[in-house]
């Protein structure tokens, strides 16, 4: 199947303005199940994930819409993916609340997780947190990541019936945590920064966040950023920072010139590009493309300004400024 990094889904999370802000878990999102999670869970399917994988839904439909008609759990929680995301048939929340329900009956823990989600948002359904509850907890039994994190945040804000209980939250999401799900590992670190279920500990807060941004995790990696400004849990250092709001930057995270320009760019050293550094410009961009040694490639750019174009690249854990004069050689 086609990799997908699908965001939770519910409550907003807060956008950077010209001052830093901390993360806070009142600002925590859903977690949705993920299509590719179950590739080759089911043999009969073996050809249909081939198709998924290229993108090619009509091919997908004529292989997987019998089975799901007969009663293929699997095949229905998919059907009900392409609906949610319009993949191949008009997108339809109720169309594909339809199919996840028919394989969360079935006990298929990540169907039962996205009734869930449907349930705590309204979408495609009536909203009913006190059911939604019942199906987290369904399949955070058969110890699915994302539905432990949502069965946390329930927890977390005292929904669906339950008594708010932070202790019973950091449970759940350490649950899910350990196995290596970026999004609880964040939400433990953020449960470590504001001491909430937990003692606070703000080392043991950095090494959750950081687990879950080095799995590009943009609100994680803005997160680090943050403590790396502050010196909160680890020792206060603006390049490493910077590299952060950089790579939060790439992976879609709302940074603010003005922030970069009066919090990080004077703490900053002008340097000069490597002289391997690959100079690329556009309409409205000049880009340097750092190769690093294991053949991936970075491109660190932030926006025109009247007198400098900032380029922030890593060096090892150098990083710092340049003008277009100097990023041309002139």
């Amino acid at each position: 199947m086609r990799e997908i990094n699908r965001r939770p889904a519910g409550i907003l999370l807060p956008f950077i303005g010209a001052t830093l802000m901390l993360p806070a878990l009142a600002c925590a999102q859903l977690a949705r199940s993920q299509p590719d999670a179950v590739t080759g869970a089911d043999p009969d399917l073996a050809q249909v994930y081939g198709y998924w994988r290229a993108g090619q839904w009509a091919q997908v439909l004529a292989l997987m819409g019998p089975p799901a008609n007969q009663g293929n759990a699997v095949a229905q929680f998919l059907m009900g993916e392409l609906y949610d995301r319009g993949d191949g048939v008009p997108q339809d929340d109720e169309q594909a609340v339809r199919w996840w329900r028919k394989a969360a009956e079935q006990g298929l823990a990540r169907a039962q997780n996205e009734v869930g989600v449907a349930l705590t948002d309204g979408r495609g359904m009536s909203p009913d947190p006190q059911q939604a509850v019942l199906w987290y907890r369904k399949a955070a039994d058969q110890g699915l990541d994302v539905a432990q994190v949502n069965l946390g945040l329930m927890y977390l804000n005292g929904l669906g019936g339950l008594t708010k209980d932070d202790q019973q939250a950091v449970s759940w999401f350490r649950k899910a945590a350990d196995q290596g799900l970026g999004w609880a590992q964040y939400y433990l670190g953020v449960a470590y920064l504001e001491g909430r279920g937990v003692r606070r500990n703000t080392p043991a807060a950095a090494d959750w966040i950081r687990k879950a941004a080095e799995q590009e995790y943009m609100e994680a990696e803005y997160s680090l950023g943050v403590m790396y400004v502050r010196g909160t849990g680890v020792d206060q250092d603006y390049a490493r920072a910077t590299i952060w709001f950089v790579r939060a930057a790439r992976d879609g995270y709302d940074l603010n010139e003005r922030f970069l320009t009066d919090e990080l760019l004077p703490h900053l050293s002008r340097v000069r590009p490597p002289a391997s550094t690959e100079i690329r410009e556009g309409p409205a961009t000049t880009a340097a493309i750092i190769r690093t040694t294991d053949g991936r490639e970075y491109a660190y750019v932030l926006e025109h300004s009247k007198k400098w174009t900032e380029v922030l690249f890593e060096s090892g854990h150098t990083v710092g400024y340049i003008s277009t004069e100097q990023l041309h050689g002139k």
